[in-house]
């Protein structure tokens, strides 16, 4: 930033208000030569900022942290000197061992911080009479390790970062489109992450997603979008865990987690190359068995589709096939329907299930069977409104191609009887005229 030297730059990046101005007593410190007044209120900026995220912490309900709180208070209040030197000196070993703001590295460095602290501090502590005197460049090491290390960061960039991160996929607030998901883990945890924390999220996200614990929550966009994020952003760790992961995970997978492989192949073809030649075979042959199977079909076909794989194009050309024929099976049975209640029967249960995967060819032979059946079966059948009107919200992609169809039934019905009925439908089929007339001029 233009004008502003390096210390300026990081002093910026300081979460929390009081640590800012402990640190910034530090720089003016430093900047006069007063370099053992720098470096005591370079500790006393760490020491408070430390606490400061083990407060912020047992607000959040972590247990450790109110323990460590509620003792804090007491000795404070009784006035217990000894009990909070105690405290003192343990902060820098629970800013790592029991709450992960730092790692080993980091606190050796804050350690040596603390040393010279001590020196500074307590003359009595240096070997010769002479006054310790850390040098300028000492100093400002300090402040710049005190910073990046510590109080530029969350207070929860360890294993608690990590649940939480997790914790907040599973909200009903958290984004379900790409973008916003990467503005939210961004702006809460992702701009300071620590290197530990991408990588045991990474770890944790992939794992949990071919085992299926993501599915089970039913959050699989969610952490779809999460691991675009960390590929997109962290490229080169991703793809080192993501080999890792895969060489140990997916060769155990049972039959019935395969599927989550293949979801998770959707999110970079590449992921099969990367896959042993054992696992390769195994999915082949379970997509495969998926052919002998239509309801398997349809509940993934929407995910095998998006599968591009010379290996297993004719595997899903088979497959693309063979709903194609469940399709004009149940157009078909649902035209020859013979009863008011077989309609209802039939269209809620053997047509719905596949309205999604109609395409325009599919909308208007359904239609063009709901026209033709004989008697009328299912245009006044008892749930048959319900079941049409669904048939168009599903298919509605394709209304321009299918509008007159929609039209033709609608006649038929006002000629086939004088009710006002069917007025959702009426409303949207008129709605959808004006829209594709107003696009034509």
């Amino acid at each position: 930033m233009a004008g502003l030297s390096d210390l300026d730059e990081l002093l910026l990046n300081v979460r929390d208000k009081t640590s800012k101005l402990y640190i910034n007593e530090a720089i003016l410190s430093y900047r006069s030569g007063a370099y053992r007044a720098a470096v005591v209120s370079n500790w006393i900026a760490v020491t408070f900022d430390i606490i400061t995220k083990i407060r912020e912490l047992s607000e959040q309900g972590d247990k450790q942290a109110i323990s460590d709180i509620q003792s804090l208070e007491k000795y404070i209040e009784h006035k217990q000197i000894p009990k909070l030197q105690e405290f003192e000196n343990s902060l820098l070993a629970k800013a790592e061992l029991e709450y992960n703001f730092i790692t080993n590295i980091e606190l050796k460095e804050l350690e040596r911080l603390k040393e010279d602290r001590n020196l500074c501090a307590h003359p009595a502590m240096a070997d010769s009479g002479l006054l310790y005197q850390p040098t300028a460049e000492l100093v400002k090491t300090h402040i710049v390790h005190s910073i990046l290390y510590l109080l530029q960061n969350q207070p929860t960039q360890g294993r608690a970062a990590l649940s939480k991160i997790i914790e907040d996929t599973e909200k009903p607030s958290f984004p379900t489109n790409f973008e916003d998901t990467r503005t939210w883990l961004n702006t809460k945890y992702l701009d300071r992450a620590k290197p530990a924390l991408i990588k045991n999220l990474i770890q944790a996200l992939i794992q949990g997603f071919l085992q299926g614990e993501t599915a089970k929550r039913g959050k699989t966009l969610q952490v779809l979008n999460t691991l675009k994020v960390l590929a997109i952003q962290n490229t080169a760790v991703y793809h080192e865990e993501q080999n890792e992961i895969l060489g140990k995970v997916a060769d155990n997978l049972t039959d019935d987690q395969l599927v989550y492989l293949i979801q998770y192949l959707t999110v970079d073809n590449l992921i099969w190359s990367k896959l042993s030649e054992v696992t390769r075979i195994r999915l082949k042959n379970f997509l495969q068995s998926q052919n002998e199977n239509s309801t398997n079909i349809l509940q993934h076909y929407t995910l095998i589709l998006q599968l591009d794989m010379p290996d297993l194009k004719t595997i899903l050309e088979d497959m693309k096939v063979l709903l194609s024929i469940e399709i004009t099976k149940r157009i078909t049975r649902y035209g020859d329907v013979g009863s008011y209640e077989e309609a209802r029967i039939v269209g809620e249960n053997e047509v719905l299930p596949y309205v999604s995967y109609f395409s325009a060819e599919d909308t208007k032979n359904i239609i063009d069977a709901i026209i033709n059946n004989r008697n009328n079966q299912i245009l006044f059948a008892a749930g048959s409104e319900a079941v049409i009107e669904a048939i168009y919200d599903g298919t509605i992609n394709f209304i321009s191609e299918t509008l007159e169809d929609w039209q033709q039934l609608l006649l038929k019905k006002s000629s086939s009887y004088s009710g006002n009925d069917y007025i959702n439908l009426r409303h949207k089929i008129t709605k959808a005229e004006e829209q594709i007339l107003a696009a034509k001029k």
